[in-house]
């Protein structure tokens, strides 16, 4: 989930002057931080999705990567492997499907 929220962790910095101060110097301004909503939401509903989504994916969850995901494979392969089974593993690149969305239209 870490590297979802990095995404939208990024936030707009406000400083406000303090009250009886002149503003002459950098300790005379209160620094506010203004995060996005996505990240708000996220980081509210974080303890439900880890409910919700099974153990295996890897997606929006805390302390798991892709790499483990490769691992996993890995050794699923390996396993077939040695005890002569037979494997078969199927890759989709969605990545450019969502680039013929008439996106203009939908709006």
């Amino acid at each position: 989930m870490q590297q979802a929220f990095q995404k939208f962790k990024r936030a707009k910095v406000i400083t406000l002057l303090k009250r009886g101060k002149l503003g002459t110097e950098a300790a005379d301004y209160r620094q506010i931080l203004l995060l996005s909503i996505p990240y708000k939401i996220l980081e509210r509903i974080q303890p439900h999705i880890d409910k919700i989504i099974p153990v295996k994916q890897a997606g929006f969850r805390n302390n798991k990567s892709c790499e483990e995901q490769v691992i996993a494979l890995t050794t699923l392969i390996e396993a077939g492997f040695q005890k002569k089974l037979r494997i078969s593993v199927a890759f989709f690149d969605l990545s450019a499907a969502y680039d013929t969305i008439w996106r203009h239209g939908l709006l």
